[in-house]
Order: C-alpha cells, then sequence, then structure tokens
C-alpha cells in the first residue's frame, strides 16, 4: 500500500467521497501545470523542485483511485466482492 494511499483513505473517511476528489484534482493541477510550466519555459525551478513536483503530480492518481472506488461500493452494496475484484482486473490491465 502506498503512502499516498493511506491518506486517501483517512481523508475519504473524514471528509468523504468529493473532499478527497478535490485534493486530487489540486495535486494534478498543481503538479503538471507546475511540469508544463517548466517545460514551456516559463519558470525554471531546479532539479530538485521538478522532482517533489513530479511526485506530487503523478501521486494525486490515488487520490482519484480512492474516491470513485468507495463511491463504487457504497452504490453497489450487494456486490461487495464482485466489484473490488473487477475494477482491480481492469486496472492491472
Amino acid at each position: 500500500m502506498s503512502h499516498g494511499l493511506w491518506q486517501s483513505n483517512f481523508v475519504i473517511g473524514r471528509l468523504g467521497p468529493r473532499s478527497t476528489l478535490l485534493v486530487g484534482v489540486a495535486m494534478h493541477f498543481m503538479g503538471y501545470m507546475t511540469l508544463w510550466a517548466a517545460a514551456h519555459g516559463s519558470i525554471t525551478p531546479p532539479y530538485w523542485a521538478l522532482l517533489i513536483i513530479s511526485f506530487l503530480a503523478c501521486n494525486a492518481q490515488t487520490w482519484f483511485e480512492t474516491g470513485s472506488m468507495v463511491t463504487s461500493i457504497r452504490n453497489f452494496d450487494t456486490e461487495r466482492f464482485a466489484f473490488p475484484c473487477i475494477a482491480l482486473n481492469l486496472s492491472c490491465t
């Protein structure tokens, strides 16, 4: 289990799926827009900052996955076992 997944599970348990998706959106936007600005030449951050920014952008996906998975499991209450197995198989392919 990744560290980001643990944090997103904590937030979704306390604040709900909308807040988890908003955190994911903010992380994606900040990370990828900063990388785009660096590639475009608008800003010139040092390499260690680019590493942190790319880590932020790429790990935002766990926030989206947690929000969608928990919402789907709550919506399909009778198939609690089947849905995570199908979703896991689809995400691995």
